[in-house]
């Protein structure tokens, strides 16, 4: 019985010092696989929501300093969206010297785009007030003015108040092509931009059944 223990002993031993049994190795393969599986999965259906919300957060962000320097120091600011360039910028312009002030550089065109609604998106966000599509085909502007209002990027008696809507939405490239289509509409976002007020507010695209399919996902009041 002594000697028997001994050689399972001397059995479990050889084994622990032979490292992983086939079935073993192949147990943490297979989990390996799924955990990658997983994580591959996720990364792929974030990552175009990541980037949107990325963007529109620096759309923002440069907005909102429009806005408050234009009150704070009583001067007009320019915001300029510009697709000419690689990647496309948005700069904010002090127009009593023409200096920039600040300047956002942009994902690439065929990752993210803002200069125009997606055309499988029919509906834009309902605001209090009314807001016009941001559409531009190379550069397009708005100002903010000292007394708190939003013109178009008409300068003196020729402009008007207005407000906007910027959508910021992932292309859809199957095709080789970037498109004009979403490619995946739930990632979509908008920032509105009431011309009365000035303020400026996210949105995020959500698909319902009915109602509003543009829901509110934070942003400046």
């Amino acid at each position: 019985m002594k000697e028997h223990r001994n050689f399972l002993r001397r059995k479990s031993d050889k084994k622990s010092q032979s490292g992983f049994s086939l079935v073993e190795l192949l147990i943490v393969v297979t989990i390996m696989t799924v955990i990658s599986s997983i994580s591959l999965f996720y990364f792929t259906g974030h990552s175009s929501l990541y980037k949107t919300q990325d963007q529109a957060s620096r759309i923002i962000d440069i907005l909102q300093l429009a806005r408050e320097k234009a009150l704070s120091e009583r001067r007009t600011m320019r915001v300029t969206f510009d697709v000419t360039t690689t990647p496309a910028t948005v700069t904010l312009i002090d127009e009593t010297n023409n200096a920039v002030v600040r300047t956002e550089r942009f994902f690439e065109q065929k990752d993210v785009r803002n200069n125009r609604r997606p055309a499988n998106i029919s509906t834009s966000p309902i605001e209090a007030l009314p807001v016009v599509d941001f559409t531009y085909t190379d550069t397009r502007s708005i100002r903010f003015m000292s007394n708190g209002t939003v013109r178009n990027a008409l300068i003196g008696a020729s402009s008007s108040v207005e407000g906007v809507v910027i959508f910021v939405w992932q292309p859809d490239i199957s095709t080789g092509a970037i498109s004009d289509n979403a490619k995946l509409p739930t990632s979509s976002r908008a920032v509105t931009v009431l011309g009365a007020t000035g303020a400026i507010r996210l949105w995020a695209y959500t698909a319902t059944a009915s109602g509003n399919v543009w829901q509110r996902n934070g942003g400046a009041n």
